[in-house]
Protein backbone atom coordinates (compact mmCIF):
# COMPACT_ATOMS: atom_id res chain seq x y z
CA UNK A 1 0.00 0.00 0.00
CA UNK A 2 1.17 3.56 -0.81
CA UNK A 3 2.13 5.15 2.14
CA UNK A 4 1.92 9.17 1.06
CA UNK A 5 -2.34 8.06 0.53
CA UNK A 6 -2.35 7.82 3.97
CA UNK A 7 -2.59 10.58 6.70
CA UNK A 8 -1.38 10.45 10.08
CA UNK A 9 -4.37 9.49 11.69
CA UNK A 10 -5.00 6.82 9.33
CA UNK A 11 -1.57 4.82 10.40
CA UNK A 12 -2.09 5.55 13.97
CA UNK A 13 -5.78 3.72 13.86
CA UNK A 14 -5.29 1.37 11.07
CA UNK A 15 -1.50 0.44 11.60
CA UNK A 16 0.40 1.67 14.50
CA UNK A 17 -2.56 0.93 17.52
CA UNK A 18 -3.80 -1.94 16.60
CA UNK A 19 -0.33 -4.07 15.87
CA UNK A 20 0.80 -2.72 19.38
CA UNK A 21 -2.34 -3.79 21.00
CA UNK A 22 -2.96 -7.32 19.21
CA UNK A 23 0.93 -8.17 19.52
CA UNK A 24 1.07 -7.54 23.16
CA UNK A 25 -2.51 -7.02 25.04
CA UNK A 26 -1.18 -6.79 28.51
CA UNK A 27 1.63 -4.92 28.39
CA UNK A 28 -0.19 -2.43 26.24
CA UNK A 29 -2.79 -2.02 28.81
CA UNK A 30 -0.04 -1.58 31.79
CA UNK A 31 1.44 1.33 29.83
CA UNK A 32 -1.97 2.70 29.18
CA UNK A 33 -2.65 2.46 32.92
CA UNK A 34 0.32 4.09 34.19
CA UNK A 35 1.29 6.27 31.25
CA UNK A 36 -2.29 7.71 30.15
CA UNK A 37 -2.10 10.08 27.12
CA UNK A 38 1.45 10.09 27.10
CA UNK A 39 1.69 6.59 25.91
CA UNK A 40 -1.08 6.96 23.69
CA UNK A 41 0.64 10.49 22.14
CA UNK A 42 4.12 8.27 22.14
CA UNK A 43 2.71 6.08 19.84
CA UNK A 44 1.09 9.17 17.98
CA UNK A 45 4.71 10.41 17.24
CA UNK A 46 5.64 6.80 15.97
CA UNK A 47 2.79 7.11 13.35
CA UNK A 48 4.22 10.21 12.11
CA UNK A 49 7.51 8.66 11.27
CA UNK A 50 5.64 6.53 8.59
CA UNK A 51 3.47 9.72 7.50
CA UNK A 52 4.17 11.77 4.73
CA UNK A 53 5.61 15.21 6.33
CA UNK A 54 2.31 17.07 4.57
CA UNK A 55 0.32 14.95 6.21
CA UNK A 56 1.70 14.97 9.67
CA UNK A 57 -0.25 16.36 12.41
CA UNK A 58 -0.67 17.47 16.23
CA UNK A 59 -2.12 15.19 18.68
CA UNK A 60 -4.60 17.98 19.43
CA UNK A 61 -8.25 16.27 21.03
CA UNK A 62 -6.44 12.54 21.86
CA UNK A 63 -7.50 11.22 25.10
CA UNK A 64 -9.19 8.46 26.42
CA UNK A 65 -11.81 6.62 28.90
CA UNK A 66 -11.41 3.51 30.24
CA UNK A 67 -13.84 0.96 32.14
CA UNK A 68 -14.49 -2.18 33.30
CA UNK A 69 -17.83 -3.25 31.44
CA UNK A 70 -18.02 -6.49 32.97
CA UNK A 71 -15.47 -8.61 35.07
CA UNK A 72 -12.14 -8.98 33.61
CA UNK A 73 -13.15 -7.19 30.61
CA UNK A 74 -11.10 -4.09 30.39
CA UNK A 75 -12.45 -1.12 27.28
CA UNK A 76 -11.06 1.69 26.25
CA UNK A 77 -12.17 4.24 23.85
CA UNK A 78 -9.47 6.80 22.79
CA UNK A 79 -11.13 9.79 21.03
CA UNK A 80 -8.92 10.88 18.17
CA UNK A 81 -8.42 14.31 16.81
CA UNK A 82 -10.82 15.70 14.38
CA UNK A 83 -10.98 13.56 11.37
CA UNK A 84 -10.47 15.89 8.36
CA UNK A 85 -11.43 13.29 5.71
CA UNK A 86 -13.11 10.39 5.16
CA UNK A 87 -11.40 7.19 6.20
CA UNK A 88 -10.30 8.73 9.45
CA UNK A 89 -11.56 7.79 13.01
CA UNK A 90 -13.06 9.37 15.65
CA UNK A 91 -13.06 7.08 18.11
CA UNK A 92 -10.85 3.75 18.71
CA UNK A 93 -12.13 1.14 21.23
CA UNK A 94 -9.98 -1.65 22.52
CA UNK A 95 -11.68 -4.38 24.55
CA UNK A 96 -9.16 -6.47 26.15
CA UNK A 97 -10.39 -9.86 27.72
CA UNK A 98 -7.16 -11.84 29.59
CA UNK A 99 -9.48 -15.22 30.14
CA UNK A 100 -11.31 -15.53 26.83
CA UNK A 101 -10.29 -18.73 25.67
CA UNK A 102 -12.55 -20.76 22.74
CA UNK A 103 -12.02 -24.40 22.78
CA UNK A 104 -8.31 -24.18 21.95
CA UNK A 105 -8.09 -20.85 20.48
CA UNK A 106 -7.45 -17.64 22.91
CA UNK A 107 -9.53 -14.93 22.04
CA UNK A 108 -8.13 -12.04 23.86
CA UNK A 109 -8.08 -8.84 22.05
CA UNK A 110 -10.78 -6.93 19.80
CA UNK A 111 -9.91 -3.58 17.94
CA UNK A 112 -12.69 -1.19 16.43
CA UNK A 113 -12.72 2.47 14.83
CA UNK A 114 -15.52 4.65 14.08
CA UNK A 115 -14.92 6.54 10.70
CA UNK A 116 -16.08 9.47 8.89
CA UNK A 117 -17.67 8.30 6.15
CA UNK A 118 -19.64 9.61 3.93
CA UNK A 119 -23.52 7.59 2.71
CA UNK A 120 -24.32 7.32 -0.97
CA UNK A 121 -26.16 10.51 -0.89
CA UNK A 122 -22.95 12.18 -0.27
CA UNK A 123 -24.02 13.10 2.91
CA UNK A 124 -21.99 12.86 6.42
CA UNK A 125 -21.79 9.40 8.05
CA UNK A 126 -20.09 7.00 9.69
CA UNK A 127 -18.73 3.28 9.49
CA UNK A 128 -17.76 0.85 12.75
CA UNK A 129 -14.83 -0.56 11.44
CA UNK A 130 -13.14 -3.89 13.09
CA UNK A 131 -9.48 -4.78 12.59
CA UNK A 132 -8.54 -7.88 13.24
CA UNK A 133 -5.22 -9.84 14.82
CA UNK A 134 -3.99 -10.03 11.19
CA UNK A 135 -5.16 -5.89 10.16
CA UNK A 136 -7.54 -7.10 8.02
CA UNK A 137 -10.87 -4.79 8.27
CA UNK A 138 -14.06 -5.73 8.67
CA UNK A 139 -16.93 -2.97 8.12
CA UNK A 140 -20.23 -3.30 9.73
CA UNK A 141 -23.55 -1.64 8.62
CA UNK A 142 -24.26 0.26 11.50
CA UNK A 143 -25.12 3.50 11.33
CA UNK A 144 -23.45 5.22 14.71
CA UNK A 145 -23.46 9.08 15.68
CA UNK A 146 -19.63 10.03 16.36
CA UNK A 147 -20.44 9.82 20.21
CA UNK A 148 -18.47 7.80 22.53
CA UNK A 149 -21.52 6.27 24.67
CA UNK A 150 -23.19 4.90 21.20
CA UNK A 151 -19.75 3.92 20.10
CA UNK A 152 -19.08 1.81 22.97
CA UNK A 153 -22.60 0.27 22.94
CA UNK A 154 -22.02 -0.82 19.33
CA UNK A 155 -18.73 -2.56 20.39
CA UNK A 156 -20.10 -4.25 23.10
CA UNK A 157 -22.46 -5.70 20.61
CA UNK A 158 -19.87 -6.47 17.82
CA UNK A 159 -17.41 -8.16 21.17
CA UNK A 160 -18.39 -12.17 19.88
CA UNK A 161 -19.32 -11.57 15.99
Amino acid sequence: MDQTLLTHSKIYTDQVLPQVFHGAPAPFWQFLERDGTKFLTYYWDQAAEKAAVHHRERPFGLNYVASEPFPRAYAVVITLPEPRVDGEAYFASLVYRPDRRILLVTDFTRYFTLEKAADDDGQSATRLVQWTTHLERVEFPDQIPPRTGPFLDAVMLHLDD
